[in-house]
Formats: C-alpha cells, sequence, structure tokens
C-alpha cells in the first residue's frame, strides 16, 4: 500500500469545513495581533500566518480572509 501524497492530502483538507480546532486557532491568533496593534506592541503577521498555515494545512490566502 502506498503512501498517499502529502500536497494532495493538503489540498484535500483545504477544501473541507474549517474544524472548530482550526477556527479557534485563526480566531484566537486574530485577537492576539489586534490586542498587539491597540498597545503600540510589534508583531509579525506573515509568521504568524506561516504557523497557522503549519498547524492547519491550509493556505496562505485563506488564513489571510
Amino acid at each position: 500500500m502506498t503512501q498517499p501524497d502529502r500536497r494532495s492530502t493538503l489540498a484535500c483538507m483545504s477544501a473541507a469545513d474549517w474544524s472548530d480546532t482550526e477556527n479557534d486557532a485563526v480566531v484566537a491568533a486574530y485577537f492576539d495581533m489586534l490586542g498587539n496593534e491597540l498597545s503600540g506592541r510589534s508583531y509579525n503577521k506573515a509568521a504568524r500566518n506561516r504557523l497557522l498555515q503549519e498547524q492547519t494545512g491550509r493556505s496562505r490566502g485563506s488564513i489571510s480572509r
């Protein structure tokens, strides 16, 4: 039995509905960045997006939306 290609697995995941865990991670990141912004603290949105991509298997664009 062969292992499925990780890219095709991620592509299938990306087309699926977002799980509660994925939503929670993205919303938490958003509010953390908002808190930083309102407090005048610096943050790296691109780095946060890359981390969320690794955690969820979602694309950069889908996380940004």
